[in-house]
């Protein structure tokens, strides 16, 4: 995994990837698949200050450059996420953001959220 205060690209594969080695994941969302209502209790990822700056970070990357290796243009409620690694943590996590409003925001949903059950992959690879 690469270090992404530098900047970072999110590289498609032509390969099969094992799921392990996929760093990010774009998913749109489907009107014609149905809107289902979860029921149930979701946990909230809390974040410590180093996780929080590098959630900014990202959310800046994916704001002022271009960070795909295909032509994209985000539609709303496009959904990325992207695992990274803050400097004081041994293991990787997943961030998740959302496009609204002809930007990318950290996404404050949770699991259960019915829109998420609309969303289909679109794409995913490594990080470079």
């Amino acid at each position: 995994m690469c270090n992404i205060q530098d900047g970072f690209k999110l590289c498609t594969c032509d390969e099969k990837l094992a799921t392990s080695d996929i760093g990010w994941v774009l998913k749109r969302t489907n009107a014609d698949l149905p809107l289902h209502h979860r029921k149930g209790r979701a946990v909230m990822p809390r974040y410590n200050q180093q996780e929080k700056d590098l959630q900014a970070l990202i959310l800046e990357n994916l704001n002022q450059y271009n960070c795909f290796d295909f032509d994209y243009t985000p539609h709303e409620n496009d959904y990325v996420r992207i695992r990274a690694k803050a400097s004081n943590r041994t293991e990787s996590q997943w961030f998740a953001y959302r496009f609204q409003r002809n930007r990318w925001v950290v996404d404050q949903s949770d699991s259960l959220a019915a829109w998420k059950t609309q969303l289909e992959a679109y794409k995913n690879g490594i990080i470079e």
